[in-house]
């Protein structure tokens, strides 16, 4: 579960509230009488127990504000204040402030830039202050590259995690392991804590505090490991105090225990699992769909283009031919123009020609005289007859 929610709704969840606990009790030993910063302090529920353990003032930081005006209405009181930041703009947020402990708890995961986040948090801590943080272990949640929670940025490794904060903050005092526990508890019997059925999530702030208990050895290659455990944890400091395990239990009865406590929780999650399979599956479906639509798209795009140049070289070919059938018509005109011109003139010169012609002949015939004239017919007349 990404956030608890302490807003009325949903029922109470023990197995949450246990993991969300065991964490927060990493702090008590390093609460009283220092001023703490818890960063992603979601609805303050945390933020509450780091000030009932002696801290003198808290400031709890979180993006959400819906989660901070949660947190404001259910665990605010006198040294506990609630802000707005995304961690990477802390020192901006709480310039001139210097802290005693600082508590990130699964913040890491969410960051874009996770290194100045852990510079801030250097920055942020006063000289012989701690420094708490943990790193959930998603690579058993969602052991392949393709899973992943959709809430985190990325994944670590417990090397991974631990070469990016000691790069920044220097070698830790200690390492730890969040893992899930089993065993017996002895508890009065009037007096096992319980919470109603129509209880809320506020139900997890009414913890019983346990003095006695023994750490039993895990059987062979059963206890947690890095690569198995639920979540990695780095503390940073002086060591004044000592670091010891520390556990919220959850009490069950035999017919809990037999039926499982875990089985609805990792149902849920095989499910998330197969659903985020799935999305993955369909996502980098249609990212191919999507990459052969582009790749058809510019084939398209390219086949258009070259169809307008093609169409555009025709276009300026067909004025050409336009252009060049308007020129023939006007030369056309032109010479047919020439052509009836000169005719008229050929025409006129024939005819002045044939005039100039007669007119010597009309001149000619008159200088020959009447019985000369008359004598050439008798002699014309005479050929032709002959010769018929």
């Amino acid at each position: 579960m990404e956030r608890l929610s302490f807003n009325g709704g949903g029922r109470y969840d023990g197995l949450e509230a246990s993991i969300h606990i065991a964490r927060y009790l990493l702090a008590k030993n390093h609460c009283s009488q220092r001023r703490v910063l818890d960063i992603a302090c979601g609805e303050g529920y945390g933020s509450r127990m780091l000030k009932d353990w002696g801290a003198t003032e808290v400031h709890g930081v979180d993006i959400s504000e819906e989660a901070l005006t949660n947190a404001r209405r259910n665990f605010a009181g006198d040294g506990i204040e609630f802000l707005r930041s995304s961690g990477e703009d802390l020192l901006s947020l709480l310039a001139g402030k210097g802290f005693d402990l600082i508590v990130s708890l699964e913040t890491i995961e969410h960051l874009q830039s996770p290194e100045t986040f852990l510079g801030n948090l250097r920055s942020l801590l006063n000289p012989g202050g701690t420094i708490i943080i943990s790193c959930p272990n998603d690579w058993w949640y969602f052991p392949t590259e393709g899973e992943r929670n959709p809430y985190h940025l990325r994944k670590y490794h417990f090397d991974e995690f631990r070469e990016m904060t000691e790069s920044i903050l220097g070698p830790a005092v200690s390492w730890m392991l969040g893992a899930p526990t089993f065993g017996f508890l002895n508890t009065v019997r009037s007096a096992v804590p319980e919470a109603s059925a129509a209880c809320s999530q506020m139900s997890m702030m009414e913890t019983k505090e346990m003095s006695l208990a023994q750490l039993v050895p895990a059987e062979p290659d059963a206890g947690p490991r890095d690569e198995n455990a639920s979540y990695f944890v780095g503390i940073w400091g002086q060591q004044t105090l000592p670091i010891s395990e520390t556990a919220a239990l959850l009490p069950l009865s035999m017919d809990a225990f037999k039926k499982g406590v875990f089985q609805g929780h990792f149902t849920e999650q095989e499910t998330v699992r197969n659903e985020l399979h799935a999305t993955t599956s369909r996502v980098a479906h249609l990212e191919e769909q999507v990459k052969q639509a582009e790749l058809k798209s510019r084939d398209l795009e390219s086949e258009q283009r070259r169809q307008g140049l093609l169409r555009r070289a025709t276009l300026a070919e067909n004025k050409l031919l336009h252009d060049t059938v308007h020129q023939l018509r006007i030369q056309l005109k032109d010479t047919q123009a020439e052509l009836a011109m000169q005719r008229q003139q050929w025409t006129e010169l024939e005819q002045h020609e044939l005039h100039i012609v007669y007119n010597r002949y009309v001149r000619l015939r008159r200088m020959v005289p009447p019985g000369l004239l008359r004598a050439a017919r008798a002699v014309r007349n005479l050929i032709r007859g002959n010769a018929r």
